[in-house]
């Protein structure tokens, strides 16, 4: 009962997420060329990073004298795409689109073969499984790259749009109930 209470005291934190998802989810819909740049920056970033943590494991595995070719093609694909993206903002938006989508479908390929060279009871077809839908995304985004990336913008939108409603009700919810319990 301490936990609902604790909730229940601190209804504006609701009140006050729910404005902030409300307004993003506006700026979202207000602006998408300019979302569609920062989601930029956020996939070079992602890039560079899991290139990095890829190539290290990579020069692990080598040190252990283990199969590291394919971790280390995409670690090294990986940095080379997270770099373009964050040097090169002067990149058109569908450049930036392909570079994605290319990442995306290599990333996929060698996800796919390493599931399948994998033993047994090993996970492997869930790496595979990732892989075939990294290679989907990037099928998708080469095949519509302005309407796909558009229409995961909308979604993210009415997603923070709901979302922040949800939040506001909850906050009155809440702050009803602290009435309640306090008087």
């Amino acid at each position: 009962m301490d936990e609902v209470y604790i909730g229940v005291k601190n209804w504006w934190s609701f009140l006050i997420t729910g404005v902030l998802m409300i307004a993003f989810g506006i700026v979202l819909l207000v602006w998408p060329a300019s979302t569609i740049k920062v989601l930029a920056y956020l996939v070079g970033i992602l890039a560079l990073v899991i290139g990095v943590i890829e190539t290290v494991v990579a020069f692990v595995l080598l040190a252990r004298k283990e199969k590291m070719a394919f971790m280390l093609v995409r670690g090294l694909v990986s940095i080379l795409i997270g770099i373009l993206l964050l040097a090169k903002t002067g990149f058109t938006l569908t450049f930036v689109i392909v570079l994605i989508a290319v990442w995306s479908i290599i990333a996929g390929t060698i996800e796919l073969v390493g599931g399948i060279e994998m033993p047994a009871k090993s996970g492997r077809g869930w790496v595979a499984a990732a892989g075939v839908i990294n290679i989907i995304l990037g099928i998708l985004l080469l095949a519509l790259p302005l309407e796909t990336v558009y229409a995961i913008i909308v979604i993210l939108s009415i997603f923070l749009f709901v979302g922040g409603i949800l939040r506001f009700v909850m906050a009155f919810s809440a702050r009803k109930l602290e009435k309640e319990l306090t008087a």
